[in-house]
């Protein structure tokens, strides 16, 4: 997913000048379609699989973890593959095998990529991440430019590209000498499920809320609309690009640590400096998108800047919302995840049916807004009855006053402002990291006198 993200901001600019809209549009929904199966398919055994390794006390158990859950969502994916291809034959899916072939590998991909973060070896699932996006990259470039294929080619380099992280995986770990059938343990299995199962309500509910405005726009206003709204998600996209390695480190730490700092100051402290991060990283990429939008995206797409701005307020509300998950993951009350996502969902499908006639493509925004908004508000309040968390600082005023300029800039187009709104982050970011900078330049100017 983050190979992903990654890949189709870079290649933008080749989208939105070789595909048509309509086009773009189709293939967005297909990838979109894929959300919403794959955790159905695989029983979000990955998510399990990461969780339990973490605890695990011997190789045998390890085996029994790995084994049991990856030959269980083999079945997932065989069954899947069966029913896509009997509804192909009676309903023509364009690109239906490649739609097949991205589901299964992406869910093979991201099985393993699951398992070597629940061993710790981070440095791995990012080489693999980085080595497959820029293969993505490169077949995009070959298909699109050379061979002059369309849609299908984003969905022939993203099975490429989970093809080699695969391979790069299973080459530098030894994850292959746990998987055995006779590690295979049904007992093993229920207690992975036990806790996979209830993050299916919560991926389903999540693809609600942030995917299932493509299917909606897709009926309402047709594929072409469908194609400006794909291209809006993908600035916001940067930050949740840039978001989403802090927060596998700090789920991963969150679980690691919880059962030995039941005290509100290691909690507290990482929470407010994360909310903090999150704002500071949503005017960057707002100043961003003002400066380069011209300059990635074809007139014929120019519509999407203005959603841009409203879908990330959305995504920032969303990191607010993953935060509160890497703690609730650690609670192991998943349960918890499930349900707020749920009314989140319900109340972005409301809003977005009830407005898109009236209001076109902006419901599928202010939808997307209004449900993470409701959604961080309700885990925040199911967070306070396990730990006492105070959210909001003081000097997030600063921040808060420095991201309405940015969204004035950014309205009205200011260069000179958006200038300064720059200017403000740099100087605020000094300002809270002056400790560290005074001592990375001190260590610098000891190691430069040594050199002399």
């Amino acid at each position: 997913m983050l190979g992903t993200k990654i890949l189709t901001f870079l290649l933008l600019p080749l989208y939105t000048s070789h595909i048509p809209t309509y086009e773009y549009g189709f293939v967005d929904v297909l990838i979109t379609l894929c959300a919403l199966i794959t955790p159905v398919v695989t029983l979000q055994l990955g998510n399990g699989v990461f969780r339990f390794l973490i605890q695990c006390q011997s190789e045998a158990e390890k085996g029994r973890v790995i084994s049991s859950a990856f030959f269980t969502e083999v079945i997932g994916i065989v069954i899947c593959s069966l029913v896509i291809t009997i509804v192909n034959s009676f309903f023509k899916i364009q690109y239906c095998y490649l739609f097949v072939a991205y589901i299964a590998l992406s869910s093979i991909s991201s099985f393993f990529s699951n398992v070597v973060r629940g061993f710790g070896k981070n440095g791995v699932y990012s080489i693999a991440c980085f080595i497959s996006t820029s293969v993505a990259l490169l077949s995009n470039i070959c298909l699109i430019l050379f061979f002059h294929f369309g849609g299908e080619a984003i969905l022939i380099s993203l099975i490429f590209s989970n093809i080699v992280s695969t391979i790069i995986i299973l080459i530098t770990t030894n994850i292959c000498i746990y998987l055995r059938i006779r590690n295979y343990s049904v007992s093993q299995l229920r207690e992975v499920l036990s806790y996979s199962l209830a993050l299916i309500p919560s991926s389903i509910s999540w693809w609600v809320t942030s995917a299932s405005d493509r299917l909606i726009v897709l009926h309402f206003l047709g594929a072409s609309y469908n194609g400006i709204y794909g291209v809006a998600n993908k600035f916001p996209n940067i930050f949740t690009t840039v978001f989403h390695v802090y927060e596998l480190a700090w789920t991963e730490a969150a679980s690691r640590n919880i059962d030995e700092r039941r005290n509100n100051t290691f909690i507290q402290s990482a929470l407010s400096k994360s909310v903090e991060m999150s704002m500071l990283i949503s005017i960057v990429v707002l100043s961003f998108i003002q400066l380069f939008f011209g300059v990635l995206v074809a007139d014929s797409y120019a519509d999407a800047y203005l959603h841009c701005y409203i879908l990330l307020l959305s995504t920032f509300f969303s990191a607010i919302c993953s935060l509160l998950d890497g703690l609730f993951t650690a609670f192991k009350r998943t349960n918890v995840i499930a349900k707020t996502t749920t009314i989140g969902a319900i109340v972005n499908l409301i809003v977005h049916i009830s407005l898109v006639n009236y209001i076109g493509l902006y419901a599928a925004s202010l939808s997307t807004l209004v449900c993470y908004i409701i959604m961080a508000l309700l885990r925040l309040r199911n967070l306070k009855k396990l730990q006492r968390i105070v959210l909001f600082r003081r000097r997030y005023v600063l921040l808060i006053i420095i991201f309405i300029m940015s969204s004035v800039s950014y309205i009205y187009k200011s260069i000179l402002l958006c200038l300064a709104v720059i200017t403000c982050v740099c100087g605020y970011f000094g300002v809270v990291n002056r400790d560290i900078i005074i001592s990375i330049n001190k260590s610098l100017k000891t190691r430069f006198k040594k050199n002399i």
